[in-house]
């Protein structure tokens, strides 16, 4: 019978850095996970309405609360003793803040193949692909891409010497989705709403005028609505507002 994969975390500090080769593993898989999405809405009130009207609604980020228990006490409880901060402190370092980056490190969580959101409608489709620069090849894995927002280490056996054998941590994950990629992925394309846009490399202002607008030609819109004098010398990466068409 093959042994039942683990929960594996993978770490990275730059955004556009692979993922490491050495993940956190848990000692022993989660007897249960909770993630939580919702919708922030505004109502307004409406005459000879029994209830108000929801509008605007706004998304919340995506969180994952994830319960995983260490245990260090088959090394012995006296002279022999092993410390299970030394797998604990491997989490703690997902809420440090690096020197260099200003921010705390980017984790992917993996547990098998169907692993939750992987999937869209019971269809079978995947939904969410995590970039396959992981280790062990090109087969894409699934996971939840996050950062740490609060780690908690509850100890509760010790050896005769005062050092920890077990420990229960739980691990608040929020949604992390970089902004070009959450505008390249959203499907608000309504000309009549005003959008925002990352330039990503060899795009030109019609292909964004094709995608809001549905009409290539109505790029100049954009152009003046953002001060382009010359529409063929755009950086990739500039930030740029599509007016609303009337």
């Amino acid at each position: 019978m093959p042994s039942p994969a683990k929960v594996q975390i993978y770490s990275k500090r730059n955004p556009r850095d692979n993922w490491g080769e050495t993940p956190i593993q848990a000692c022993y898989n989660p007897a249960e996970l909770t993630i939580e999405k919702a919708l922030d809405y505004a109502t307004a009130p409406g005459n000879r309405l029994d209830a108000p009207t929801h509008q605007n609604p706004r998304p919340r980020v995506e969180k994952m609360t994830l319960a995983l228990f260490f245990d260090t006490s088959d090394k012995g409880m006296g002279d022999t003793a092993v410390s299970v901060a030394g797998e604990t402190d491997k989490l703690y370092q997902l809420v440090k803040i690096d020197g260099d980056s200003h921010a705390p490190p980017i984790c992917l969580v993996v547990w098998g193949d169907g692993f939750p959101g992987s999937q869209e409608g019971g269809q079978g489709e995947k939904k969410t692909r995590v970039d396959n620069s992981l280790p062990g090849g090109t087969t894409p894995r699934y996971g939840f891409v996050c950062l740490v927002e609060s780690i908690r280490q509850h100890f509760t056996l010790f050896s005769s010497g005062g050092l920890p054998l077990r420990a229960n941590v739980t691990l608040t994950l929020a949604q992390y989705t970089p902004l070009d990629e959450q505008v390249g992925a959203g499907n608000q394309k309504s000309p009549d709403r005003t959008h925002g846009h990352v330039l990503r490399r060899g795009e030109a202002l019609w292909h964004l005028s094709a995608q809001h607008y549905r009409k290539p030609g109505e790029w100049r819109a954009i152009a003046a609505h953002n001060g382009v004098e010359d529409p063929r010398r755009l950086s990739p990466g500039r930030q740029l507002t599509v007016p609303p068409l009337r």
